[in-house]
């Protein structure tokens, strides 16, 4: 309650989930029943697009998702592509599908190449499409009365609080756009809050 009414007198909202080391159905089983009345919901699913990926090797060969679908917005304004974590194994679940009603304004899909795969199936090295068959959305925004929120469906660790560890080649995500995008995003999120 005191999160949502902070957030409707104009406080801004960033939830980035984060990985999912324990379990992987942590973050989504926690998180969804928040979401739902906000018309928003984390997948359990991984997305997969082999001509958009790219692995970079610093100590393990870390999976990045490429996509240029970047929506026209305040928060992606001089983003031209967004590179995604998708983590060096498939035991980790770096960034979720999402599902969003139309109260949101989706900022940043995969490419219309790109599928989702539910995890379970991913990690037991089975191919079962997921929710999407195309351009699934990974960040979207809404406003929520005078204020806003935005979820972004992948991990903070390279964001925020590892983004530029030498495991994560020195900040890629960060340097390709990524700090751009989040510089950008916080601010519009802040756009309306109060001092």
């Amino acid at each position: 309650p005191a999160l949502e009414a902070y957030i409707r007198k104009g406080g801004g909202f960033l939830l980035l989930p984060g990985p999912s080391y324990y379990g992987v159905q942590d973050f989504p089983r926690h998180l969804n029943p928040w979401l739902a009345p906000l018309g928003a919901e984390l997948l359990n699913e991984q997305p997969r697009d082999p001509a958009h990926q790219q692995t970079l090797n610093r100590v393990l060969g870390y999976r990045y998702l490429g996509t240029r679908n970047v929506a026209s917005h305040p928060a992606t304004r001089g983003v031209a592509q967004v590179w995604l974590p998708l983590d060096f194994s498939d035991a980790y679940l770096a960034t979720h599908a999402l599902r969003v009603d139309d109260t949101w304004q989706v900022l940043v899909r995969g490419e219309p190449s790109c599928v989702t795969r539910p995890y379970d199936e991913q990690r037991a090295g089975r191919v079962t499409l997921g929710s999407y068959s195309s351009a699934p959305p990974f960040l979207a925004v809404r406003d929520v009365g005078r204020g806003r929120v935005a979820l972004f469906a992948t991990s903070s660790q390279y964001f925020f609080f590892d983004a530029y560890h030498p495991a994560f080649a020195d900040g890629f995500v960060m340097r390709e756009g990524g700090l751009r995008l989040m510089t950008q995003l916080l601010a519009y999120l802040g756009e309306h809050a109060k001092p």
